[in-house]
């Protein structure tokens, strides 16, 4: 009756999880003479492995090795062997196990590209957890600190060689096609990673967890766009705890936002504020997030104690604060048996302890200390890839506008070899998106302004790109920030400047001057903005007057007058230097218009100031009302003749 109940319990196939006390009961009761006897031990090995106790793993492999006294060629229970022994933490004998099975020739009628995928693929996580023991690993030693990660270099290339050839005999394996992607991710080859991770993707279109790694891979090559698709499907196809997990923002708003960042509108509020680019149609410091979140559960989590990445202290150090400067692991010891790895950011030190060798690291006293005061008082680290960026000059310069508004100009300029390092070589034109976006003190854009452009020759003054673009606003509401962006259409490289903005009311009627700007003289816009010059140059100042008084002749009359004075610095003399009020140079000009408003440009030749910081006063007066107006240009540069 015992061997009928076993026939159709083998028959049936069921997972071994799901197996009653009884059926567990009549598969220890099958004698060894009996025909079923091997497979009642894989039964009985698989279930016991599954329970994920120490205890029973021993079991399983009892029972294992009770099956292959049947039969030592086994292949179904020699793979089980080998991912009982690699569970237990015996990766020697694992590796054994894995290279005996390999020795084995094929049978007739016997599938056995799948065990020798298996084999090779175990053989792949014993050489890649021996390159990752040694990875940031140091020694400390009289003379100092020996850095012990190139020992891990040469189990890192063989670790990649079993993935492959794990993938020869199974070309659709998910777990090796994931391990040799982040082996090419150690070595920082990301388009290497891409590929395979949006291979496995495309054959996986319903595993959340690929997309997320392809997502991660994308970023880091700098596919950011792709990186965005890869995350949007995986939040899509993830269950509700997971997706939760994912849009939660607790481990790195403020401390006081932390019962708010429960409400979906303030999640939404807090990204918008948090984009850096708002170019782009995604938000990177988002996708950054998200990136976080997988590596934590790729790198930080303790499988065997169920303990996923992000819940772990590395994990949570690691989403609010992104990847250390530098990080270092010291050798297990008798106190440690798993080892101390030290994280040290620009602020802060974090080190984690592994007491047990469990995989399981936990903050020490003191980081958890100091975790706790940094949560309270600083914000989450995030900066821009600076592999994709580019440093962007900006000014903001108000004018008067028609009907009530205020006119906008916002001057831009980067080196061109910094945006396209062909670009001296080839001169072709560089495409980009020109944007400027004023923010209110919530980070809401306001009001903006998008233009695609090429910039050519043409628009290259002293090595750097130069750009302008202006808005008409109205100055009533709420303003705070103007952030000014460049995206190249190509690389999608970037530069981005932020500047405190608040709008300018002009009267209608009282006299009253726009904003000055200050740069090199050309022959028509766009200036170079800047506050840099060499003798030889020419200081060109454009501005505007408005509201001039009209004499009897309809005539408005104005004087201009400018002066250079030294700026004093700090120091022993700077006392004295302060009553020095005679300026270095003085220019007087008179001028007539037919006009209430006119523009102006000015000119100053500096060939005869000496070099030095300088502070620029241009005063203009108007004749009728007598009324004037100064505008003060502070730090103005003059360097030496290269």
């Amino acid at each position: 009756m015992a061997l009928f109940f076993f026939a159709v319990l083998l028959a049936s196939g069921d997972h071994p999880k799901s197996f009653s006390n009884a059926q567990l009961d009549s598969l220890r009761r099958i004698p060894e003479d009996s025909p079923a006897f091997a497979e009642s031990r894989y039964k009985l090995a698989s279930w016991n492995l599954e329970t994920n106790t120490v205890n029973g793993r021993r079991l399983a492999l009892d029972f294992i090795n009770e099956a292959l006294r049947k039969d030592k060629s086994d292949l179904k229970a020699l793979i089980l062997k080998v991912r009982i022994l690699y569970e237990q933490g015996f990766f020697y004998s694992c590796d054994r196990a894995s290279t005996d099975l390999l020795r084995i020739g094929p049978k007739p009628g016997l599938t056995y590209n799948t065990y020798f995928a298996e084999a090779y693929y175990y053989k792949g996580l014993v050489a890649e957890r021996s390159a990752l023991k040694y990875k940031n690993m140091v020694s400390f030693v009289e003379s100092g600190m020996l850095d012990l990660s190139s020992y891990g270099r040469d189990d890192m290339l063989r670790a990649a060689s079993f993935f492959e050839k794990t993938l020869v005999y199974n070309s659709t394996h998910r777990d090796a096609t994931i391990h040799l992607a982040l082996m090419y991710f150690e070595i920082k080859s990301y388009e290497k990673m891409a590929h395979f991770l949006e291979k496995l993707a495309d054959t996986n279109p319903s595993d959340y967890e690929v997309h997320c790694m392809a997502g991660l891979a994308c970023y880091l090559a700098g596919r950011f766009d792709q990186s965005d698709e890869y995350y949007c499907k995986a939040l899509k196809l993830m269950p509700a705890e997971t997706r939760t997990i994912f849009e939660n923002i607790d481990g790195i708003v403020p401390q006081d936002a932390l019962e708010l960042s429960r409400d979906s509108s303030y999640r939404s509020a807090f990204w918008a504020k948090n984009d850096p680019l708002k170019l782009t149609k995604y938000n990177e410091r988002q996708l950054e997030h998200y990136n976080r979140l997988t590596y934590s559960h790729l790198r930080f989590g303790v499988p065997k104690m169920g303990i996923p990445g992000w819940k772990t202290d590395r994990g949570v150090i690691f989403i609010r604060y992104g990847d250390p400067l530098f990080r270092y692991k010291t050798q297990p010891d008798e106190r440690f048996l798993g080892g101390l790895e030290t994280w040290i950011y620009p602020e802060y030190t974090f080190q984690f302890e592994d007491e047990y060798s469990t995989g399981h690291y936990v903050m020490d006293q003191s980081s958890f200390l100091q975790y706790r005061s940094a949560y309270h008082t600083k914000a989450d680290a995030y900066t821009l890839p600076s592999a994709y960026s580019f440093e962007l000059q900006g000014d903001i310069f108000q004018f008067k506008g028609q009907q009530g508004t205020t006119r906008i100009r916002a001057y831009t300029s980067a080196l061109t070899h910094q945006v396209d390092p062909s670009f001296e070589e080839t001169g072709f034109p560089v495409k980009l998106q020109n944007g400027l976006f004023l923010l209110d003190e919530k980070g809401k854009i306001v009001h903006q302004i998008r233009q695609t452009k090429e910039l050519s020759i043409n628009e290259v003054n002293e090595l750097s790109f130069i750009s302008d673009v202006e808005v008409n606003i109205s100055p009533e509401g709420s303003f705070e920030e103007a952030v000014m962006e460049w995206l190249t259409t190509g690389d999608q490289h970037f530069g981005v400047c932020r500047r405190a903005f608040h709008p300018r009311v002009f009267p209608q009627e009282d006299f009253c001057v726009s904003d000055v700007v200050v740069g090199f003289r050309q022959d028509s816009f766009p200036l170079k903005v800047t506050h840099r010059f060499r003798p030889s140059d020419i200081v060109c100042l454009y501005f505007e007057m408005y509201n001039l008084g009209l004499g009897d002749d309809h005539t408005a009359r104005y004087t201009i007058a400018a002066s250079l004075h030294h700026r004093p610095t700090a120091g022993f003399l700077s006392g004295l230097r302060k009553r020095r009020h005679e300026p270095i140079l003085t220019s007087v000009f008179e001028g007539r218009s037919a006009q209430r408003d006119e523009t102006y440009s000015l000119g100053l030749n500096i060939r005869d100031v000496p070099p030095g910081n300088y502070r620029l006063e241009l005063t203009v007066t108007d004749a009728l009302s007598g009324k004037s107006e100064t505008k003060v240009i502070d730090n103005l540069q003059i360097g030496k003749e290269p």
